[in-house]
């Protein structure tokens, strides 16, 4: 389930930059793909948890990366932090080609977007 909270993420970086994977796809011929994660379980979520999600930005020349921790709101249960992940990302060609640089501006319009 945390895979899938990872994805909605991703989703909703995309909506906020008035976006879609469709839109990236139909106008610049790009898709924004995850090249790779890794994550630490800590601690399991059960139904009814609430959640925040915190995520941070940054640049790796052609890629970025993001960071994401998954906190347990106050609950019958525990709180804190349960999940920590990080994934990279690059905007790619559908065409087969490498990837291309993250331009600055959609990289400070998303760092701007991050922390409000």
């Amino acid at each position: 389930v945390y895979f899938a909270y990872l994805e909605c993420i991703r989703q909703e970086f995309l909506r906020i930059h008035s976006s879609s994977d469709e839109h990236l796809l139909k106008t610049y011929g790009l898709g924004l793909v995850v090249i790779s994660t890794s994550a630490i379980y800590r601690s399991p979520l059960h139904q009814y948890d609430e959640i925040t999600v915190a995520s941070d930005l940054n640049r790796e020349g052609l890629r970025f990366k993001v960071n994401h921790e998954i906190f347990r709101n106050v609950s019958y249960r525990k709180k804190g932090l349960v999940f920590t992940a990080e994934q990279t990302y690059a905007l790619a060609p559908i065409d087969g080609k490498k990837p291309i640089q993250v331009p600055t501006v959609l990289f400070k319009l998303a760092i701007k977007r991050l922390t409000v």
